[in-house]
């Protein structure tokens, strides 16, 4: 499975499989047999990111104090890749709520 940390103000989005807690991060696994690490901001959110399994979701890492991940669920994507991307995975355009 390809890992990557999640950097500040990048979004991962796809349907959700698994979710790995660690002793300071989670591990959010994706359908694509990839999966990205987050800081563990809180035990809400494992609680959140497990009662998302099966859906598509998109989790967003930011530098907001007390909002360090944002998630949302049932997407629509638009994908836009960069020239030096290097995990495409990483898509930086969507719509839809955050939760």
């Amino acid at each position: 499975m390809n890992e990557h940390v999640l950097k500040e103000w990048h979004e991962a989005i796809g349907k959700l499989t698994g979710v790995k807690e660690e002793k300071d991060t989670i591990t959010i696994e994706f359908t694509t047999v990839w999966s990205v690490k987050v800081p563990k901001a809180s035990d809400d959110l494992i609680k959140k990111l497990k009662g998302m399994i099966g859906k598509k979701i998109g989790v967003l890492r930011t530098d907001i104090p007390g909002r360090e991940i944002l998630l949302r669920e049932d997407i629509i994507v638009t994908e836009k890749r960069e020239e030096n991307d290097t995990c495409s995975k990483f898509i930086r355009l969507s719509q839809n709520n955050t939760i």
